[in-house]
């Protein structure tokens, strides 16, 4: 009876002796040739170009290269690009598997030897025939990326260092605005009294007097086109520099940075006048009452003729600009020669005594009408014509006088500008004129008009009178000023600070 099969189990395997259960390891593949340099044109003791592959350059991309870089001897390449692929692919397919050095051709930095990427590159650099260039200098690229990081921290610090010395420069400003701005606020009405004011502060302090009314902010010089009283700027930058020094003006803190001076460390030295805005110390009623209180003072009379002088001198400076404009627009005739400046100068301000301004106007333009037709009738020339101006001129007014002939006025033509010191300076003028009018007399010493001469000599003896002229003068309050402007301006006299 045949053995039945068990179920369940498989049966026992032998192990197969004939093959072995471990893996064989697969043999590595052999190590890529780097292919060697190659030096174009192949045989010459001096090739033009090296060539050098990297390890996945084949050897057809070997034969590619040198035909693409080979050049021509007498000058270009042995063959065209078309020949070698496609013109507008080869030299970036190359380009990844080969570098093409220029032996003869060093960096001006590193002195090695100028890589170019493409046959145009490599013209850039040694030219058609790629000779040795003489008196050109190139950098590779690694020296140029070095330079531009090295000229990139220069401005990096040298940024750094130009906002640090702005930052010091608009410390060393704000200090200066804030001791300007405390020196005002500490103000004291006796110094500013106690200083001098020539006549030409005291026209262009008018002007701006009037000027502040419109805006606080006084304008730079240089944006008044004739400046406030010269158009020359030498004479305008003393009168204002010694209106800051006496405290009448200072600088406003708008000025700009091209108006502040510094030194090499970075310290505000000063200003310059024709840049800088101002603005009055004090407020304009103030600034106008210690003017009055001044010019109307003790010796009056020569303030006052100052003043007067001072206002021909612009007068006479406004009358030469409106004869030379005259000659020059309406005849087209050359200016006044300078060898006859200084006889219409004289004969200017010899008319301003005894005529005004605008019959000074009419006398000029009769003189230069009267030596248009002379020339005309005597065939002149032009440069006869304005020489005899001056003459004519001088001859007119003589003729005025001696006659007392009646002179109209002429008003000057709208195109004709003056600084503004000229019609703040006749208005201070008249200004003065009705303040000596209405000054009262003093109650002290009857009969006597102010500035009374009795009231100083008291205050100079000192003792029991000038303690009564003190008393007096605290009596009168804030019209002090106005009322005895005699007394205003001495140091014996008790003032309250500003």
């Amino acid at each position: 009876m045949p053995k039945k099969k068990r179920k369940g189990r498989s049966p026992r395997r032998r192990p197969n002796s004939g093959r072995s259960h471990l893996k064989l390891a697969s043999p590595s593949p052999p190590e890529a040739v780097t292919p060697g340099p190659v030096d174009l044109p192949p045989g010459v003791p001096k090739p033009l170009l090296r060539l050098e592959f990297s390890p996945q350059a084949s050897a057809e991309d070997v034969e590619r290269a040198i035909r693409y870089w080979n050049p021509n001897p007498e000058g270009g390449w042995a063959e065209p690009v078309s020949a070698v692929g496609v013109p507008s692919k080869v030299a970036a397919e190359l380009l990844e598997v080969c570098e093409a050095y220029l032996p003869h051709h060093l960096c001006g930095a590193c002195a090695s030897p100028l890589r170019a990427t493409s046959r145009s590159d490599a013209a850039s650099l040694a030219g058609h025939d790629l000779q040795q260039r003489k008196n050109v200098t190139f950098t590779c690229p690694a020296c140029r990326r070095a330079a531009e990081h090295i000229r990139a921290e220069e401005a990096r610090v040298a940024q750094e260092q130009a906002e640090a010395a702005d930052k010091a420069r608009r410390a060393e400003a704000k200090a200066f605005f804030e001791q300007q701005a405390e020196s005002a606020t500490t103000l004291c009405r006796r110094h500013r009294r106690a200083s001098e004011l020539t006549a030409e502060m005291a026209c262009v302090l008018a002007a701006m007097i009037d000027r502040s009314h419109i805006k606080p902010v006084l304008p730079p010089r240089n944006h008044i086109p004739l400046g406030w009283m010269w158009e020359e700027g030498g004479t305008d930058n003393d009168v204002l520099v010694h209106l800051l020094k006496e405290r009448w003006i200072r600088v406003d803190s708008s000025a700009p940075d091209q108006a502040l001076a510094f030194d090499d460390e970075d310290k505000l030295q000063g200003f310059y006048p024709t840049l800088t805005p101002f603005r009055l110390t004090s407020s304009a009623a103030q600034t106008q009452e210690d003017m009055w209180a001044i010019l109307l003072s003790h010796s009056k009379d020569t303030r006052l003729s100052q003043l007067r002088h001072q206002i021909h001198r612009m007068e006479a400076d406004s009358l030469f600009r409106y004869l030379d404009g005259l000659l020059q627009d309406r005849y087209q005739y050359p200016p006044v020669p300078e060898n006859k400046v200084s006889d219409l100068y004289r004969l200017f301000f010899s008319g301003l005594e005894d005529y005004t301004f605008g019959q000074m106007v009419c006398f000029l333009w009769r003189a230069a009408d009267t030596s248009a037709a002379w020339k005309e009738r005597k065939q002149l020339t032009d440069a006869h014509a304005s020489s005899a101006t001056v003459t004519v001129l001088e001859n007119k007014l003589d003729t005025a006088r001696e006659c007392k002939m009646a002179i109209p006025e002429y008003d000057l033509p709208r195109s004709h500008n003056d600084p503004p010191a000229l019609a703040a300076g006749r208005a201070l003028w008249s200004q003065l004129q009705e303040r000596i009018e209405l000054l009262e007399e003093c109650v002290l010493h009857e009969n006597q008009a102010l500035p009374c001469s009795n009231c100083l000599g008291m205050l100079y003896a000192g003792g029991s009178d000038a303690e009564e002229i003190r008393e007096h003068y605290a009596l009168l309050g804030e019209s002090a000023i106005e009322l005895r402007p005699d007394l205003a301006t001495k140091p014996q006299i008790s003032l309250p600070a500003y």
